[in-house]
């Protein structure tokens, strides 16, 4: 079989499942985040050793999956039930709704060595921390130490994401499976 896709994607049943089906550009961007090198976020993904499954490989398979689990609206994460997980699959893949993948997506790594959303203020030597959760920013300062000024904010963080997970629970828009996994998320002191 062709691997025409980014050079490992193909589809063994061209019949059932084309490019027309909705799951195509899921199935399509989910391969150009780990084989194209020239995808501006190439780096975070197949750059740091992500990669899709052999089985999604074959558009057919990914498919018949999509169409068992994809509600509209909501997108494909990969790592909410194994933190850290480098493989796009159907054992760990599940679809979220977007709101609670950006509120779980993690900032850029500082230049300066600090921990997410913290910054030291120069003249006092005191750190701070910024979060901004749903477009609301809460601030704190007096911190004697990034770490400090650090668990704050994954303390913060991981409440307010662990509420919203919970409003979510009880109006059905996620499932126990996945807002358990929202429970046991952790911030991450850095990402890529």
């Amino acid at each position: 079989m062709k691997r025409s896709v980014y050079g490992v994607g193909y589809n063994s049943d061209k019949k059932n499942y084309n490019s027309k089906h909705i799951g195509y550009k899921t199935w399509s961007d989910m391969l150009k985040r780990c084989y194209c090198e020239k995808y501006h976020s190439y780096h975070r993904y197949g750059g740091n050793g992500v990669k899709v499954g052999n089985e999604w490989h074959d558009f057919a398979v990914f498919a018949h999956w999509f169409d068992k689990n994809y509600t509209k609206g909501y997108v494909l994460d990969k790592d909410l039930l194994k933190p850290q997980n480098k493989v796009y699959c159907k054992e760990f893949c599940r679809f979220i709704p977007k709101r609670l993948n950006v509120l779980l997506t993690s900032y850029k790594r500082k230049e300066n060595g600090l921990p997410c959303s913290v910054s030291k203020n120069n003249v006092t030597g005191k750190y701070k921390m910024v979060a901004v959760l749903d477009g609301k920013y809460k601030t704190k300062g007096g911190f004697n130490n990034p770490e400090d000024a650090f668990n704050h904010y994954k303390m913060l963080r991981q409440d307010y994401i662990i509420n919203e997970s919970s409003k979510m629970l009880a109006d059905s828009v996620i499932n126990s499976e996945v807002h358990e996994a929202v429970t046991r998320w952790e911030c991450p002191r850095y990402s890529l």
